[in-house]
């Protein structure tokens, strides 16, 4: 540790005293030293020097190393002000504006230091002005008088205002919108640290929007972001590694950045971390550990969270079957709306497990998942529909939720949307719209389709007869465990000798 000062603070000028008062600070070794600080400071504050007045007044409000003395802070931080110092006119300004921390409220007293720290250039009171002609009124000119006192504060370096600036590009509100000149604000708030100007670049560049898209500097901004701490970033990063956008995939890395986020509380990556240790991915298989992050998300009324609780509950997974509590949880999913509660819940209704059995009830609980494209329910209502299972016999319908599903690549609604049109079961028959519906759910080895498929290869309807394609996707049929593939497999094979 470096000699401290050692001239003699009786004979030392009011800057000498600021100086020697400050190296203290920087030369932390313990209380004393704060003490020694808070004592020269007060002597330079004493002989009339503002910046000492000023940072005295900061200690002392802030409790940094000393105990708190508000009236005091208060006293040193008019005196401050009243000699013009920019730092001070903005903070007591702030005081008076909000009534905190000194408990003197005058909005007006306020304002008015707030332009005179302005018309001094300090940037934060530039900043501030131009918040209140953001939020004075929705007028254009109210909003370029904002942009204004921001781009005085920017052009100082002050990376709120670089950051609000940026917005301002973005919206169009005050200036011309310039999603270039945004991205430029916004990487010089980001270079020192600013958060949301990391996680605007980020997504900027993620996006390519304003900028060419680049996806190794959007994973750069995000680390930044999440390296200070902001657990939905730190979700973001796993999400890269989980995916490898940007980077190579790596779970170990993708399980740290989740854990980290949800040592945080964020419901999020508890939830995501809960799945990793349900599916065993980057972690050993742990339905327990599982159950336990579904519980803190859940309680925090983490939706998706919610659902895979009662889904514990109900399959026992990491806990014992409990039908009670499997219908509590993904309730309370379902009505957040949460789609594939809604589902699960309608399938509980209608058979009447753990509720009241309940037809009406499940069909609406059906009806509200389809309309968020939840597979499951678009399934059970295209049959429903078809067959008149409950409701009423709807063909029209029915091919409305089959097509919804199968237009989200459901292999099972593909193959029924198919062989409606292959039947020509009221509609009209049409063989190239079921043929290209077959091959899409044999494309993910839907058996029934191969099996289709190997129908119309051998009879020739619609397509050229082929009796080698027909057994080659009877033989996938089979290999996928259907039976009746098997069977016909020999009479289909005879065929291809003859």
């Amino acid at each position: 540790m470096t000699d401290k000062p050692s001239k003699d603070p009786s004979s030392a000028s009011p800057l000498e005293l600021f100086d020697m008062g400050s190296s203290y600070r920087t030369e932390l070794s313990g209380l004393s030293d704060f003490e020694k600080e808070l004592h020269l400071l007060r002597l330079s504050a004493e002989k009339g020097y503002p910046q000492a007045q000023y940072q005295l007044s900061v200690i002392l409000r802030e409790g940094d190393g000393v105990e708190i003395n508000l009236e005091e802070s208060l006293k040193w931080l008019i005196k401050a002000a009243e000699a013009e110092l920019p730092e001070a006119e903005h903070d007591l300004g702030d005081a008076y504006v909000t009534g905190q921390p000194y408990g003197k409220k005058d909005v007006l007293e306020g304002t008015d230091l707030f332009l005179k720290s302005a018309l001094h250039g300090y940037p934060k009171a530039l900043f501030k002005l131009g918040v209140f002609h953001h939020l004075e009124d929705e007028s254009e000119k109210a909003q370029a008088k904002a942009v204004s006192y921001w781009r005085l504060a920017a052009e100082k370096g002050y990376d709120e205002a670089q950051f609000y600036l940026g917005k301002a590009y973005v919206l169009g509100r005050g200036v011309t919108k310039d999603p270039a000149k945004a991205i430029e604000n916004w990487l010089l708030a980001a270079a020192q640290g600013h958060l949301n100007a990391q996680l605007s670049v980020a997504k900027a560049f993620f996006y390519g929007e304003g900028v060419k898209q680049d996806l190794d500097l959007a994973v750069k901004y995000t680390r930044l972001a999440a390296d200070q701490g902001h657990a939905p970033t730190q979700l973001a990063m796993a999400q890269f590694y989980l995916n490898g956008y940007g980077v190579k995939q790596d779970l170990d890395q993708a399980v740290k950045y989740t854990r980290l986020a949800a040592d945080q509380g964020f419901p999020e990556a508890q939830h995501t971390l809960a799945k990793l240790y349900r599916g065993g991915h980057g972690v050993k298989q742990d339905y327990e550990q599982s159950l336990k992050l579904l519980r803190l998300a859940a309680d925090q009324g983490h939706p998706g969270a919610q659902y895979l609780l009662g889904q514990s509950y109900y399959f026992a997974r990491g806990t014992q079957k409990d039908i009670s509590q499997a219908v509590k949880y993904t309730r309370l999913a379902a009505d957040q709306g949460f789609s594939d509660a809604q589902s699960f819940l309608a399938v509980l209704h209608h058979a009447g497990e753990g509720v009241k059995q309940d037809f009406d009830l499940a069909f609406k609980l059906w009806h509200l998942a389809a309309e968020q494209g939840e597979l499951k329910a678009l399934n059970v209502l295209g049959q429903s529909y078809q067959y008149g299972d409950t409701v009423k016999k709807d063909m029209a319908k029915a091919l409305k939720y089959w097509r919804l599903a199968a237009d989200q690549g459901d292999p099972d609604a593909q193959y029924s949307l198919a062989m409606i049109h292959y039947l020509g079961e009221d509609v009209e028959k049409d063989l190239d719209q079921a043929l290209k519906l077959f091959k899409l759910a044999a494309d993910q080895d839907m058996p029934y389709a191969h099996v289709a498929l190997a129908q119309v290869y051998s009879n020739g309807k619609g397509v050229q007869k082929d009796m080698r394609l027909a057994v080659k996707h009877l033989e996938r049929a089979a290999q996928l465990g259907l039976e009746e593939a098997s069977q016909a497999l020999p009479g289909f094979r005879a065929q291809l000798d003859d």
